[in-house]
Order: C-alpha cells, then sequence, then structure tokens
C-alpha cells in the first residue's frame, strides 16, 4: 500500500476564552511533540499556530491554515477549549480545499475520544510523542494504524 505524502505539519493551540484578558498560556505540550517530529523526521516543516497568544481569530486562523495548506494538523486542548477546537476542525474540514489530516490530543480528546473523532481523523491518547511519532511513520509508510498504540481512530 502506497504512503500519505506528509512535509507540512501545523501544531495549533486553540484560545482558552477565560485566560484571553489575563494570562497567556504557552504551547508547551504542542513544543515537546515538535521538538520530536523534528528529531524523527527532519525533512518535515514544522510550524505553531497559537491562537491563545496570537488573539488570532477562528475564521482568520482557518485562512491562515488554508495559506498554509499543511498536510496535517495537530490540535492539543483540554476541556474548556473543546468547543473552540471542535468549531476550527470543522472549520477546517468544511473551508480548506483538499482538507488536512487532522489529529487531535491532550487532556479532553484522552478523556473523550469518541467525541473528539466527531470532529478529526485520529485520536492521540495520554502522553502523545511516541504514539504520534509512530502514527506519522506509519502513515507515511503505508501501514495499517490500527497497530499503532495509544491511537483512537
Amino acid at each position: 500500500m502506497a504512503g500519505r505524502d506528509i512535509r507540512r505539519i501545523v501544531a495549533v493551540q486553540p484560545p482558552l476564552e477565560a485566560n484571553h484578558r489575563h494570562k497567556k498560556i504557552m504551547p508547551l505540550g504542542l513544543g515537546y511533540l515538535l521538538a520530536m517530529l523534528r528529531r524523527e523526521f527532519p525533512d518535515l516543516e514544522l510550524a505553531c499556530l497559537d491562537l491563545q497568544g496570537t488573539g488570532l481569530s477562528l475564521p482568520a486562523a482557518i485562512g491562515e491554515l488554508a495559506r498554509i495548506q499543511p498536510d496535517a494538523i495537530l490540535m492539543s486542548y483540554w476541556t474548556p477549549m473543546a468547543a473552540n477546537a471542535y468549531a476550527l476542525l470543522d472549520g477546517i474540514r468544511a473551508d480548506v480545499p483538499d482538507p488536512p489530516l487532522l489529529i487531535s490530543g491532550g487532556v479532553h480528546p484522552s478523556l473523550f475520544p469518541e467525541e473528539a473523532l466527531r470532529h478529526c481523523d485520529y485520536v492521540v491518547l495520554h502522553e502523545g510523542e511516541q504514539t504520534l511519532v509512530d502514527l506519522l511513520r506509519c502513515l507515511r509508510d503505508g501501514g495499517d494504524p490500527d497497530t499503532v498504540a495509544g491511537l483512537q481512530f
């Protein structure tokens, strides 16, 4: 089976409205994931779009992602971020030509993977660094994602 061409990945932190005025939360978890991907796949183009830190609106973020044209989008979120994450994921599917692979992770998707899967292609459960590497390797090599531990789809 032919593998999927994955060359450009954008990690996205959705906004957390409750913290918007007084506290910015750095997407440290996404930074860890991107560092792991950089080490394992030096050929990838990696970027991070922090909607919490930048204040970028969801429609503007969808437009930016359409402009970048990533092959995959990683999104990590907590329960208070879930509504914005789902709106963003659904908007990407609806408004981005040739939508990228959508991968969710973080606390909320790990606790409610069936709910998260209504808005994305894959859910990486719990600590996702190795699972994400294994998933991307599997997809690029044309393997069976069912063999990847810590993954729901």
